[in-house]
C-alpha cells in the first residue's frame, strides 16, 4: 500500500534522485579503483617500460577517451616517441617519431623533475 503523503510532498522523487546520484558516484569510484588495480597489476608484472606504457595508455583510454599521451625514450641525442596515443594529431606523428632534441623544454623539465609530466 502506498503512502499518499510521500507522493504529495515529493519526498519519493527526491529520494530517487539522491539514490541515483549516489549510484553514479559509486560507479565512478569503482571505475577509478578498477583503473588503479589494472595499472598496479601491469606495473608489478613487467619490467619492459615501453610495454608498460602501451598497457597504461590502453587502460587510461577506457576512462579518458581523448587521452593525449606520448612515451619517449632517449635514442642517441634525441627523444623518440615509442608509444603515442590515438589523440595525437597526425601532423605531429612524424615529428615525434623522428625525435626531438634533448633540450626540448618540456622533456628537459621532465628529466630534471624526475617525474612524469
Amino acid at each position: 500500500m502506498s503512502n499518499p503523503g510521500l507522493l504529495a510532498t515529493g519526498a519519493l522523487p527526491d529520494e530517487l534522485a539522491q539514490a541515483h546520484d549516489a549510484l553514479a558516484v559509486a560507479q565512478q569510484q569503482n571505475e577509478v579503483l578498477s583503473t588503479f588495480v589494472a595499472l598496479s597489476e601491469a606495473a608489478a608484472t613487467t619490467d619492459d617500460l615501453t610495454a608498460l606504457a602501451r598497457h597504461v595508455g590502453g587502460v587510461l583510454r577506457r576512462s579518458i577517451p581523448n587521452l593525449l599521451a606520448v612515451y619517449f625514450t632517449r635514442q642517441d641525442e634525441c627523444w623518440v616517441a615509442d608509444v603515442v596515443s590515438d589523440a595525437v594529431p597526425p601532423e605531429f606523428m612524424a615529428l615525434l617519431r623522428a625525435g626531438l632534441p634533448l633540450d626540448t623544454p618540456f622533456l628537459a623539465q621532465t628529466v630534471a623533475a624526475r617525474t612524469p609530466q
